[in-house]
């Protein structure tokens, strides 16, 4: 089977070379200009089962708007009056539910219990990807309780050998982390990975694998005959045609498949970060500040501190204040250097976020020939692997497979 694949982020990558290695031929076709251009790239690099929970949770959209007037808040909801804004914000808080949680956090879980194996399993086939020095994932909490509530849920949802850490187990784990916690908990399978190293080598294995990728390309229209053929119209005047499509445009998917006549509920959700030179003490394991919502990522040479969520964000433009929210947070756990270092990079980037916060992957509401792989909120370097595999899957069987089915694009229809 021709099949195309539009977007070249972590996830259409991830799909291209799962099909690839079904002995489909595949061809990417992606605007930015190479496999770093994308948001791909703009994240904590973590692989982290544990942390796959849906964006709406209960209290987050009135949480969100106490906190309107603060431009440094971990949430952000921008005060507009854009009616897809608004018609947003009211279908987020729809999903704030406790019901809608719990059945979200489900299936969340089944996509995301193979993540870790089948990242080793890219691992032997030749993906390679620059690691921070030690696996596992601390969160840390300022209230004793918090972290044992966090336990609690942890072990419910995620991973029954997460472990309760009292302050002292905190510093023996992790020196480098001076801020006043009354503890935390540790999840020692979760990843934590430069995602840079991740997108170039996922881009270098698919055309190994006989990908063609055509970076600079921009879908301008489509055409797709149910179970016959698929025609994706390039900003170059020239054409791509397969027997299926596969889109995986993240935030713009929208905007992709509305050139099929149909309208997904995808939107952007902005996340900021900054990288600092690593210092000569520095952490061996990802770390997260739950008070903060701040996510710090050791890899070779740096220090990435990311976090925030901007709903209604203005495109292409980083907010100081938000860098400055995130770098107050990162010297409150590892020091004043945070605040005084100059930053090897500031960035931003577009998470594409969904009503009910759950990926969208199955077919395209009236086609054969369209999957749909997109709306991975900050999961996309944790639901890749799987996310490829499940696209696979689908267009050889012709069904989303069984334990996705509340992923399905036709819950929007």
């Amino acid at each position: 089977m021709r099949v195309v694949v539009v977007g070249g982020g972590v996830i259409g990558l991830a799909s291209a070379l799962a099909l690839a290695r079904d002995g489909h031929r595949v061809t990417v076709v992606e605007a930015a200009a190479d496999s770093l251009g994308g948001t791909s790239v703009h994240n904590a690099g973590w692989v982290v089962p544990v942390m796959a929970d849906p964006v709406p949770a209960p209290g987050m959209v009135a949480a969100g708007l106490k906190m309107m007037l603060n431009r440094t808040s971990p949430l952000y909801i921008r005060p507009t009056l854009n009616p897809r804004t608004v018609k947003l914000i009211y279908q987020l808080a729809r999903h704030c539910t406790v019901d809608h949680f719990e059945r979200g956090v489900a299936a969340l879980a089944a996509l995301a219990q193979s993540s870790i194996a089948e990242l080793d399993e890219w691992g032997a086939q030749g993906v390679t990807y620059a690691p921070s020095q030690k696996d596992g994932l601390i969160l840390t909490s300022t209230d004793r309780e918090k972290a044992r509530h966090m336990l609690e849920e942890i072990h419910r949802h995620h991973d029954p050998k997460a472990q309760l850490l009292d302050v002292s187990d905190l510093r023996d784990l992790e020196p480098a982390l001076v801020g006043e916690f009354a503890g935390g908990v540790f999840c020692d399978q979760q990843r934590c990975i430069a995602p840079e190293t991740l997108v170039r080598s996922l881009a270098d294995a698919c055309t190994a694998a006989g990908v063609l990728i055509r970076f600079a390309a921009t879908v301008v229209g489509m055409r797709a005959s149910a179970g016959t053929w698929s025609v994706a119209r390039l900003s170059d005047d020239t054409e791509v045609e397969g027997d299926a499509i596969v889109i995986a445009t993240g935030a713009t998917t929208d905007r992709i498949v509305r050139h099929l006549g149909r309208s997904l509920p995808v939107f952007a959700g902005k996340g900021y970060g900054i990288d600092l030179a690593a210092p000569a003490v520095t952490l061996r394991r990802a770390v997260y500040l739950t008070e903060r919502k701040v996510a710090v990522s050791p890899t070779p040479g740096r220090i990435r501190l990311s976090g925030t969520m901007e709903i209604g964000a203005r495109p292409g433009r980083i907010s100081a204040p938000r860098i400055a929210g995130i770098r107050d947070a990162g010297a409150t756990a590892l020091g004043d250097w945070v605040r005084t270092t100059a930053p090897l990079k500031t960035f931003s980037g577009d998470r594409p976020m969904t009503p009910d916060g759950l990926p969208i992957i199955g077919f395209l509401p009236g086609y054969e020939n369209v999957v749909v792989a997109t709306g991975h909120q900050m999961l996309g370097i944790t639901l890749a692997a799987p996310t490829g595999a499940a696209v696979a899957e689908t267009l050889a069987t012709g069904r989303v497979p069984e334990h996705l089915g509340p992923l399905s694009p036709q819950r929007f229809a």
